[in-house]
């Protein structure tokens, strides 16, 4: 696919790459043929699962990426440059030989792209790099590297904003890059590997649209769920739902006008039923206060915590009860079956057993809480 290749190359960000090769990434192929093509494609596929980064580096995943992370910006550069002409290669059928006149010539456009830019240039590499650092501590925060946030982040918006400014001034001509590509090789050669782009492309677009056609569907079966819920007397319900599929509009198979759509109907639906949400959940009962977060709140009152403190202790709060939910749903049948003991001596050392991981929990809030008090906190927390 040499158009989207070069365009990647000489074009885009770092940070851009993985949304480009991840937005392809398609569902097996059922009527896949048996030609080279198609085992390149199969390759190509593969790779991109296992978490490609900058080239044939990404084949052992984790390691790979580690690798592009720690590369220099030149090191990095010619790792985007292998995947391409590997790109390139299963795409045209080049030979080792045009595979380093390729490169020759990728190289010859970088640079001349470069001098067009001027001084440019190297703002957008630097704009390139801090784009890729950002996305790289988004994944280390969130142990993954999941674009989608990213879309509603003005920091990392702003970067790619500046960018795309760059990119304007400075269209680039991928369709005259790949004439250049092509006119390197033989007629016949470039006329196959354009029809084999053709139809990779075809089938692409055709994933993609059967992909939407589902979201899309699924959207508004939720929007046209919540709207029932509500008719019912479930508004709060219904709210929720229709959060979660707002949130799930930034995934990255919609198009941008079938995002705005159905943005449009589900901020309708809630103008709609938020109101009578509000009326349920004033008229609610309040739900009891847990045991640990009582203690919480108590911790708090004792110790004046700061609005920062008080931030974390909530964090550390959620936190080890959502562990402790995981290990009550866990054992749930367990303690039912504890409960039915008739034993009372073997009943309670059961259910001492089986409630010990939670009081570990316990034992462990304390712990994280006290270590967010200063010391004048614990000597006046001592005095109370």
């Amino acid at each position: 696919m040499l158009s989207t290749l070069m365009s990647i190359l000489l074009t885009t960000t770092w940070a851009t790459l993985p949304a480009q090769v991840q937005e392809e990434k398609p569902q097996r192929d059922r009527q896949r043929a048996g030609d080279r093509a198609d085992r390149g494609d199969r390759s190509e596929r593969r790779e991109r699962r296992e978490g490609r980064r900058g080239g044939r580096e990404g084949r052992d995943g984790g390691d790979g990426w580690q690798r592009y992370r720690n590369a220099t910006p030149e090191e990095r550069q010619k790792m985007r440059t292998d995947r391409m002409i590997e790109m390139a290669a299963r795409t045209y059928d080049l030979t080792d030989e045009q595979k380093t006149v390729v490169r020759t010539e990728m190289d010859k456009m970088r640079e001349e792209r470069r001098a067009q830019m001027g001084p440019m240039a190297d703002r957008y590499d630097q704009l390139r790099e801090q784009m890729m650092e950002y996305w790289t501590s988004r994944r280390d925060e969130n142990g993954d590297g999941d674009r989608r946030s990213l879309r509603s982040d003005p920091e990392f918006q702003k970067l790619r904003s500046e960018m795309q400014e760059i990119e304007r001034k400075f269209p680039f001509d991928w369709q005259a890059s790949v004439q250049r590509i092509e006119s390197l090789l033989p007629p016949e050669q470039a006329a196959k590997g354009r029809a084999r782009f053709e139809e990779r492309r075809q089938r692409w677009q055709e994933r993609r649209e059967d992909r939407e056609s589902r979201l899309q569907e699924r959207m508004l079966d939720t929007i046209s769920e919540s709207e029932k819920a509500a008719a019912e007397g479930r508004a709060a319900d219904a709210v929720k739902a229709l959060k979660k599929a707002e949130r799930e509009l930034d995934r990255r198979g919609l198009s941008d006008a079938v995002r705005q759509e159905l943005s449009n109907r589900i901020q309708l639906a809630l103008q709609q039923i938020e109101p009578a949400a509000s009326v349920e959940s004033n008229n609610a009962t309040p739900a009891a206060e847990h045991a640990w977060e009582k203690f919480v709140r108590e911790f708090g009152d004792r110790y004046a915590l700061s609005a920062t403190q008080q931030s974390s202790a909530a964090a550390i709060l959620k936190d080890v009860r959502s562990r402790a939910s995981q290990i009550e749903i866990s054992n749930a049948a367990k303690i039912v079956a504890a409960t039915e003991l008739t034993d009372a001596k073997e009943r309670d050392a059961k259910l001492k057993e089986l409630n010990a991981p939670i009081e570990k929990l316990f034992d462990e809030l304390k712990i994280r809480l006290d270590g967010l008090l200063t010391a004048e906190q614990r000597a006046r927390g001592a005095k109370a």
